[in-house]
């Protein structure tokens, strides 16, 4: 693909075992995470998501500026986009807990439960 729309950058290397290896991996670890996510949706877990965005996006601008094929452009602008929707969520979600005085939740037998501030999990 890079070489048939005439890209600047190397090329993207062919896939051998040990590529097919890390891509695995790493594509269960981002996809149990976002089911924790999904099913857990804590503006704590929610930050440090978009922070991982955030590194994702620099490691994307990093090797565009190491001379990677700029086939990653889109891949990049994909990352910025959620990182600026997931950061405008972030923020919203932690106006309205500490406007709600709930500062996080206290896993009890199973249930989740809201903890006021200064309220001590039991």
């Amino acid at each position: 693909m890079h070489v048939a729309l005439g890209l600047p950058g190397s090329p993207m290397p062919h896939f051998e075992a040990s590529h097919v290896l890390f891509v695995t991996l790493f594509g269960v670890v981002v996809t149990m995470w976002g089911v924790v996510r999904a099913i857990w949706p804590v503006p704590l877990l929610i930050a440090a998501d978009t922070v991982g965005r955030g590194a994702f996006a620099l490691a994307f601008v990093w090797a565009i500026a190491a001379g990677h094929s700029t086939v990653i452009v889109a891949f990049l602008v994909l990352e910025l986009a959620f990182l600026i929707a997931q950061g405008l969520g972030v923020r919203k979600a932690l106006v309205a807990d500490a406007n709600s005085g709930v500062s996080g939740v206290v896993h009890h037998n199973g249930d989740l439960h809201p903890v006021a501030h200064g309220e001590l999990a039991q």
